[in-house]
């Protein structure tokens, strides 16, 4: 019973160490000019790398226990946060 338990918690905290969802993370606010249709298209290529980087994590920990991505730095949580905030900025 001790081991099942503390399995559930091992994996509970390497999950949640994974990178998050692009749906997730919180824009930033930002203010100023932005050229909308290259910020769009670079929310689109972070939103994709995240994606990426959160389906490794979640692979790694079910295969070795870590999440690989983010401790590599595939984890964009914060370019992605930034061009949330610009996207946002051209509305």
């Amino acid at each position: 019973m001790k081991t099942k338990t503390i399995t559930i918690i091992a994996t509970l905290a390497a999950v949640a160490a994974c990178a998050k969802s692009p749906e997730d993370i919180a824009a930033i606010p930002m203010q100023g000019q932005f050229n909308c249709a290259v910020e769009r298209a670079e929310l689109a290529r972070l939103e994709a790398e995240q994606r990426s980087a959160r389906n490794s994590d979640t692979w790694g920990v079910l295969l070795l226990g870590i999440p690989v991505s983010s401790l590599s730095g595939g984890d964009v949580e914060t370019k992605l946060a930034v061009a949330k905030g610009r996207v946002a900025a051209c509305k």
